[in-house]
């Protein structure tokens, strides 16, 4: 049964989401951590919220972000987006998180203490440098550009040292000497607020996405389970996609719009078609809203024409009997 607080007041969240024990990684290659940030970019973009630092490892994930949504629904639509995908990618069942995370509400006069401890939480792993490690918000608080996560709000997360942008990033980077040595503790910073600022929710399999055109639908346990059975056929063609066309599948289940991908990605989705998959299933597991999917598989329909996909159809076909 999941555990939800009946109060969950909106404002800054600090959340601490770990791995599942005695499993995979969270993370098994650059392209994993990427994954990650693109599917953590839309459920922000959806929400319409911004985060004010990061830390990513391959043991647990650390946030500080602002919530609007029910904390359980947020952290659902991020987690549950990259389980699905690091499933279908590295090919593996399970559980990639813990069922439980740990959520702080900060206090508006300790945002400045949360934003150290995100980003001291890399020192505490034992990596050596800050600024170096990728994974992390920190290099982009020091460069004061950031021009690749739109969700990502430095110049908010800045503003809490004060409000002129080079005095704050002065100040930022005076702070965060002294917090390297005190190592921020999470205990610490939840005293700040009150006994209950420190909670604990339950995950469960619930997503807020968007599906054939309808913004922010609810899937329950039973419509996600029932969307989750046809994911073996569509994982049979992805990868038969993958063979065909020589595209790797990571790719296929990203976002690029490179035409030889898309091409891949439509081909996976128009066998799936052929095979009575529902266009809502095709949709969530590409995580791609279906007009979007259908027009691109028109397009590839367009350059291939008919015959070529004919016979990649008989191939399909040919592979299953083999199979």
């Amino acid at each position: 049964m999941s555990q939800y607080l009946p109060e969950c007041p909106e404002g800054y969240y600090l959340i601490h989401l770990p791995s599942a024990q005695g499993k995979h990684p969270i993370f098994r290659s650059i392209f994993a951590y990427n994954a990650f940030l693109e599917r953590l970019g839309q459920a922000q973009h959806m929400m319409q919220t911004n985060a004010l630092a990061y830390a990513l490892f391959q043991d647990e994930i650390i946030l500080l972000s602002q919530v609007t949504w029910p904390i359980e629904h947020w952290v659902d639509a991020w987690s549950l987006a990259y389980s699905r995908w690091s499933h279908r990618v590295h090919d593996h069942q399970g559980s990639v998180f813990a069922d439980q995370f740990h959520a702080i509400h900060v206090q508006p006069q300790v945002v400045t203490d949360a934003i150290g401890y995100v980003h001291t939480a890399v020192i505490l792993k034992g990596i050596q440098s800050m600024l170096d490690y990728p994974w992390s918000s920190h290099a982009a608080y020091e460069s004061e550009a950031n021009t690749v996560l739109k969700w990502l709000d430095v110049a908010g997360g800045l503003h809490q040292f004060h409000q002129t942008p080079q005095i704050a990033q002065h100040r930022y980077s005076t702070f965060m000497q002294g917090s390297h040595a005190s190592k921020h503790h999470l205990r610490q910073l939840a005293l700040h607020g009150n006994d209950q600022d420190l909670r604990r929710w339950q995950a469960r399999p619930t997503v807020t996405t968007t599906i054939t055109g309808k913004p922010k639908e609810q899937l329950t346990s039973q419509s996600f389970d029932h969307l989750c059975q046809f994911d073996r056929t569509l994982d049979q063609a992805v990868r038969f996609a993958e063979l065909q066309l020589k595209v790797p599948a990571e790719a296929i289940l990203g976002f690029s719009r490179h035409h030889r991908t898309a091409d891949a990605r439509a081909i996976a989705a128009w066998i799936a078609l052929q095979e009575t998959v529902p266009k809502d299933a095709i949709a969530q597991y590409f995580e791609i809203d279906w007009p979007i999917l259908e027009g691109q598989i028109r397009s590839t329909q367009a350059r291939m024409g008919d015959s070529p996909l004919n016979e990649l159809q008989h191939r399909w076909h040919d592979e299953l009997k083999k199979a």
